[in-house]
Order: C-alpha cells, then sequence, then structure tokens
C-alpha cells in the first residue's frame, strides 16, 4: 500500500534500516539516490525505504543540492570538463532539475585553461616522439573523454602543444 508523503507518524524508521543507511552514508556521502538503491539490495520494502530516506533528509543528513555541489567542485578540480561532470552528476543519481540547477553554476569560463593544464601535464606521454600528429590526436581525443567538448579539447592540445614544443632559438 502506498504512504503519503508526509505520513511518517512521528516514529522513526525501522531501526536496522536506518542503521544499515548510516552507515553506508558514514562511508563517504552520498545521494538519497544511491542510498534508496543500496537499501533496495539489502531487501527492504519500499515503504521502509522512503521512511528512512525522508528521516534521513528532515535530520540534514541526505541534502542532494549540498552533495551535488560538492560534487560537481571535486569533479572540477579533478580537470574534468562540463560532460563528463553532468554524466558523474546524473551517474550519482541526484534529480535531473537538480543537475541542471548544478550545472549553471559550472564554471564554464575557465574550462580552457582548465583543458590545458590537464593537456600540458599529459602532454609527454600522449604519443611517440617522432608522431606529432598522433599524438595530438591521442591527447584531444583523451581530453574529449575527460568531458571537454571536441573544440576546447583541440585547442588546448594546440596551446600545450605550442608550450613543450622547443623554440627555433632553442633549437640552435
Amino acid at each position: 500500500m502506498p504512504r503519503p508523503d508526509n505520513d511518517i507518524s512521528g516514529v522513526a524508521p525501522e531501526a536496522e534500516a536506518l542503521e544499515r543507511a548510516l552507515k553506508f552514508i558514514d562511508y563517504r556521502p552520498r545521494s538519497s539516490g544511491e542510498t534508496r538503491l543500496r537499501l533496495r539490495r539489502y531487501g527492504y520494502d519500499a515503504s521502509t525505504i522512503a521512511a528512512v530516506i525522508d528521516h534521513l533528509q528532515a535530520a540534514g543528513i541526505l541534502d542532494d543540492a549540498d552533495f551535488g555541489r560538492l560534487y560537481m567542485a571535486e569533479l572540477v578540480g579533478k580537470g574534468l570538463g562540463f560532460y563528463r561532470v553532468r554524466s558523474e552528476l546524473q551517474r550519482k543519481m541526484l534529480a535531473r532539475e537538480l543537475v541542471d540547477g548544478l550545472l549553471e553554476e559550472y564554471p564554464s569560463d575557465d574550462e580552457l585553461e582548465r583543458a590545458t593544464a590537464v593537456a600540458e601535464r599529459r602532454v609527454g606521454r600522449a604519443g611517440g616522439e617522432g608522431d606529432e600528429r598522433s599524438g595530438r590526436r591521442k591527447l584531444c581525443e583523451y581530453l574529449v573523454r575527460r568531458g571537454y567538448s571536441r573544440q576546447v579539447a583541440e585547442a588546448a592540445v594546440r596551446a600545450a602543444w605550442r608550450v613543450d614544443t622547443p623554440s627555433e632559438a632553442e633549437l640552435q
């Protein structure tokens, strides 16, 4: 029988389910979707899961908006691009509207600088020493896999390759 949205009757949900959820969240921050899925894997019914999630949200332990902001900052700090950040947020089972709202705060102004920094760190490992074209292509593909658009990736590769390529004066 479906439970009404506001009816938890002031009683804490089943103690065992709550304890398992708290242990799951204690390991590292989680979204409510991840916690819901874990409780389902443990075999709890939908009403118990909903009561536990409601209880944790009311207590301020589960807050998808805060979790999403922190996780997005972590991903940006790791040098991931817009598309990969969006994918990772969705993978954490955050609501689509929340993901869209979080992505409005994405720091797109410095995306090229971040992609260039990633490319510069990787430029020495991107390809064979004699095959510059292959190295550039592999580096661009790497940046695209990290979530940067093709245009940003290509611009970052051009910038990184110029920094690492010896100038005419250095060759003499």
